[in-house]
Formats: C-alpha cells, structure tokens, sequence
C-alpha cells in the first residue's frame, strides 16, 4: 500500500497537471485572464514528464538521469507566466514594479547560467529567486487591493483567486526549495520528505488552478470590472 502511495505521489507532477487540462479540454477555457495558465499547464505538462520518468525509470544511463534543468527551466517559465497572468490583473495591469521584478529576474537569470552555473546543474538559488519574485508581485496586488477604494469587493473577483492561488503555492515551496541542493547531498531521506511534501502542495495547486479555469469558462463581469480591463 505505501508503495502504491509512494508511486501515486511521485508522478503527481505529472498527473496533477491532468486535473486543469480536462478543465481546458471539456470547456474550451480561451479567455485572456487565463491564457498564462493554460500555457503553463501543457509546457509544465511535458516538463514534468520527463521530471518523473528520469527519476523512475531505472537502468538509463549516467549522463541521463539528471533532470535537474528541468527544475531550472520552470523557475524562469513560472516567472514569464505566472508572471503575466498577475501583470494583466485588473490592479496591476497599470503597474511599473511588477514589470521591473520580472525584468530584473530575467536579467540575473540570464547571468547566472550564462556566466555562473551549468542550466543543467540544479540551481536552487535560481528556483527560490523565481519562487520570491512571484511572491512578491502577489503580495504587491494584494498591497494594491487593500488601498483600492473603489466599491469593487475583489475578494469575490477571479484574480483574487488567482493571485492567492499563485502566492500559495509559491509561498510553501519556498522553503522545501530553498536550501534543497545542500539537503539533497547531506540528507537523502529528509530530501525525499521535502519532494513528497512539494508532491501534496502541487496536487492541491492544480485543483485551484483547475478551479480558477472552470469559473473563467463562462465568466459574467461588472461594469465596472469590464472598465478596468477593456
């Protein structure tokens, strides 16, 4: 039974994904809000994929079983889309900071593996750098909310759910990420924890995910929230 569990977890990068795609599929989601999402589903779906099956399959050899630019080329999509989605929320779409972080993320992402470090070594600076930019752009939004004096009730609105459903997820993995590469050389089994814990945050991320889309398929706005985007 444990090791069915053990199994169920360690694909659930894989499968999670499959949770917000059905989403997709079943109800045609094509609205503007939710297209960075959606995008970061199919590419984190392909992705994750060979981070699963390089980790599983045994027998492959050495120079094969290193998936950990995988990890590296999500931090930097995770910034670019997760990224854009809060960007183009209502509160931000008229911000110069959140544009400022992502660009200053890019700009040292850009140096680090070009000049630093191997894009194929695990860079767990380069993930928790990605995971503290988004953090921070959510928690601007959220800054932004709390000010905003309009009668709007964004509590109630999608991009709060989106914004929370990001920050969330971004938030917690922060610290399983953040000293992962020290862990993983010095303690094995505390590693595994740290990637099973990260197993269950991303399973529940892609049910909000999937939620968020499912209520943007046919989504009827305010006047005043229509205002603010067209």
């Amino acid at each position: 039974m444990f090791k069915i569990l053990d199994l169920i977890l360690r694909w659930s990068e894989f499968w999670a994904l499959l949770i917000p795609l059905t989403i997709v599929i079943i109800y045609r989601v094509k609205k503007k809000e939710t297209l960075p999402l959606i995008i970061y589903v199919f590419i984190a779906l392909v992705l994750n994929f060979f981070v699963v099956l390089i980790s599983t399959v045994p027998g492959l050899p050495h120079y094969l079983k290193r998936n950990s630019f995988c990890y590296n080329i999500t931090a930097i999509i995770k910034v670019l889309l997760f990224g854009w989605a809060l960007i183009q929320l209502p509160l931000l779409k008229d911000k110069l900071l959140p544009k400022i972080l992502v660009a200053l993320y890019l700009l040292w992402y850009s140096f680090h593996f070009g000049f630093q470090v191997s894009l194929l070594s695990f860079s767990s600076l380069a993930v928790s750098l990605a995971q503290l930019t988004i953090i921070a752009i959510c928690s601007y939004f959220l800054l932004v909310m709390a000010k905003d004096e309009s009668e709007i009730i964004w509590t109630e609105q999608p991009s709060f759910l989106i914004c929370v459903s990001i920050a969330f997820n971004e938030a917690i993995n922060l610290f399983n990420f953040l000293y992962f590469d020290i862990i993983a050389n010095t303690d094995k089994l505390f590693s595994e924890i740290l990637m099973r814990i990260f197993s269950v945050i991303f399973i529940v991320f892609c049910v909000f995910l999937a939620i968020i889309l499912y209520r943007n398929r046919n989504r009827h706005r305010t006047p005043e929230i229509n205002t603010l985007i067209n």
